[in-house]
């Protein structure tokens, strides 16, 4: 009954602690939104100017760190836009006007489940923190013509640039492209 197998079998508790390492480690990724209107003309645009907004998504709030991460996510997009064949413009003569706001809120704390064991009293969503930034797109005609959010766990404290920067490149990633020229 005790063979060769069961040495190589961890124990469940080596399991469940390896699991738990794997899940404090681990950091979810970005819930990613974007929409692109049916009238959007993007075989005419060709430049984009970028312009932050001192305001904050809906249900979230600005934060002390608002302006900065709005900041490192407009140096973002403008090297995904370039990468895509836009090229940065002053405001009033850009093809695209690109809006930016970012904010951060408390999770919805959630009841305790009546089923649950009187030791385990915290909940542990109380103590996670949701940020979330928009960047929408505006022709010259002032029509919003494609729109991207994300929403993400996040340090309060601490901006972590290279979560921030994969958020912005994935909301990014449907943003048409140009053509390539020969």
């Amino acid at each position: 009954m005790f063979g060769a197998s069961s040495v190589l079998m961890p124990r469940p508790r080596i399991l469940f602690a390896l699991a738990m390492l794997l899940v404090a480690c681990s950091t979810s990724p970005a819930v990613v939104h974007t929409a692109q209107a049916p009238s959007a003309h993007f075989d005419r645009y060709r430049t984009f100017a970028l312009q932050s907004e001192p305001r904050a998504p809906v249900a979230f709030a600005r934060s002390p760190q608002s302006a900065y991460v709005e900041q490192r996510i407009e140096q973002v997009a403008a090297e995904v836009l370039r990468a895509k064949g836009y090229a940065l413009s002053d405001a009033p003569a850009a093809d695209l006007t690109i809006h930016v706001y970012a904010g951060r809120r408390a999770r919805g704390v959630r009841q305790p489940e009546r089923a649950r064991p009187a030791w385990l009293e915290e909940d542990e969503e109380d103590d996670f923190v949701e940020g979330a930034f928009v960047i929408d797109a505006f022709d010259a005609t002032g029509e919003l013509v494609w729109h991207g959010s994300a929403r993400l766990e996040i340090d309060p404290q601490v901006v972590q640039e290279d979560r921030l920067r994969r958020a912005v490149s994935d909301v990014l990633t449907s943003f048409p492209s140009l053509p390539r020229r020969p």
